[in-house]
């Protein structure tokens, strides 16, 4: 269903010139999907839309159009300009300007948002941010971070880290649409701009105190939940969880299941995404979901011992195996591990492995042990064919590869090429529902060994 949300909403487009034509083409369209996530109208969502380079052009205002074709339309027309990435003028433009004024369609009573979509560092960042700092507390502001050329910008530019998105390309925005939508729909959720519908509230929502006339979501982890160990609130809903240790039970995923462990001797790597498309708030969850796979295999000299690097566009080690030798050491490892952003090298980090002898001996590698490798990713490799060579090469000496994809944007086929057997490849599309393969995981993993 789309996301009935009483919003303003206003898109701020980079059009400089490290941008190609054809890469503009791709984040009007990106820009255009987003649309197609809402209810507009004059109750529900507006848009409006600016683009920048060395210079700032107004698009279209929020009341040029009251529907998806005229805005698809409006935004296939805004021209290609070039030229310098002064990303501050548009920021300033949008207060200078009140963008955001009832004269320009926006309404008094609504939540606003600012989406920022470029692909490089600004000019100056200096500007940059004392430009978004003036916005923050007017307005809510989202920025989509292209490639990898940004580094903090992106968060400075931002309101919350939660409104900051990145994607390793312009083709590969398709992948954060779902999670870039989904925001747009929170923020006014939280703001209690969701109208009512018939006086009534979509399940998991109530009337909001403040407004009778709109609709906020309900808390259940506080209000009352059937979760046996952890709560998490959701828009509309709520997700249980467990603790370190157990597992949540397939049967009743409300309740939660001790853990048992693996007792198998095997020297296990894991290779964890850090790239661009993932984002620091997916790469955090990604980095918990391993810590709490530990938890299924006695850890030490007589059971599983551990090794990890990450992966964009270079590769970075965390740790051999010879290094840590406790759960703990392990699970602080892992959770400390920094997030890099950029492109999605899998094959550089699978001919890490190999070409460092990971797995040898002088690295901790235990030769009366099974070796595995757990990738865990949330999108295409960049070069597919090297990724599945470098994988094969790995296989070739034993190893057993198992392959984790998460999100709806996964390439199942290139995940059953790097993987030892398609048994070995597991998956979610969604980052808060990977404690639900958390132990069927752990268990193809023994049963492999």
């Amino acid at each position: 269903p789309k996301c009935p949300a009483r919003a303003d909403i206003l898109f701020v487009i980079d059009t400089s010139g490290s941008v190609s034509e054809r890469d503009f083409g791709l984040a009007k369209q990106f820009a255009t999907r987003l649309t197609e996530h809402v209810q507009i109208g004059d109750k529900d969502v507006r848009f409006d839309a600016i683009t920048f380079s060395d210079r700032v052009q107004r698009v279209f205002d929020f009341k040029t159009y009251s529907n998806h074709a005229g805005l698809s339309l409006g935004l296939a027309l805004a021209p290609f300009l070039g030229g310098g990435t002064k990303t501050y003028l548009a920021l300033d433009f949008i207060r200078q300007q009140n963008l955001f004024s009832t004269s320009n369609g926006a309404r008094e009573r609504s939540s606003k948002l600012v989406v920022v979509i470029t692909d490089a560092s600004s000019d100056s960042l200096f500007k940059t941010k004392t430009a978004a700092d003036s916005l923050h507390s007017l307005y809510h502001v989202i920025s989509v971070g292209i490639g990898s050329g940004q580094g903090w910008e992106l968060y400075n530019i931002a309101s919350s880290s939660e409104n900051v998105f990145t994607a390793d390309s312009f083709a590969n925005l398709v992948k954060i649409e779902q999670r870039v939508a989904r925001r747009l729909c929170e923020i006014p959720a939280g703001d209690g701009n969701i109208p009512t519908a018939d006086s009534k509230c979509q399940t998991g929502l109530q009337k909001d105190p403040k407004n009778p006339t709109s609709c906020i979501d309900i808390d259940e982890c506080k209000t009352g939940h059937s979760c046996q160990q952890t709560c998490t609130n959701t828009l509309g809903s709520y997700r249980c969880g467990c603790r370190a240790g157990f597992v949540i039970n397939p049967n009743d995923t409300s309740k939660c299941l001790q853990i048992r462990q693996c007792t198998a001797l095997v020297d296990i790597i894991f290779v964890l995404d850090a790239s661009g498309s993932m984002g620091s708030p997916k790469f955090k969850t990604q980095q918990t979901f391993v810590a709490k796979l530990t938890h299924h295999f006695t850890v030490g000299p007589n059971g599983a011992l551990f090794g990890g690097l990450l992966f964009s566009t270079d590769v970075e080690k965390l740790f051999d195996l010879k290094n840590v030798t406790s759960r703990t050491d392990v699970t602080t490892s892992l959770l400390g591990a920094p997030y890099l952003g950029g492109g999605t090298n899998t094959h550089l980090a699978l001919k890490y492995i190999d070409e460092n002898k990971m797995f040898s001996p002088a690295s901790g590698g235990r030769s009366n042990a099974q070796d595995a490798l757990v990738i865990v990713t949330d999108g295409d490799a960049s070069q597919e064919a090297a990724a599945k060579a470098a994988a094969d090469a790995l296989k070739s000496q034993g190893v057993k590869v198992f392959a984790v994809g998460i999100g709806e944007q996964v390439n199942l086929k290139q995940l059953i090429n790097l993987a030892s057997d398609s048994k070995n490849v597991v998956g979610s599309v969604d980052f808060d529902l990977l404690d639900y393969i958390e132990e069927g995981l752990a268990e193809i993993i023994c049963k492999s060994v």
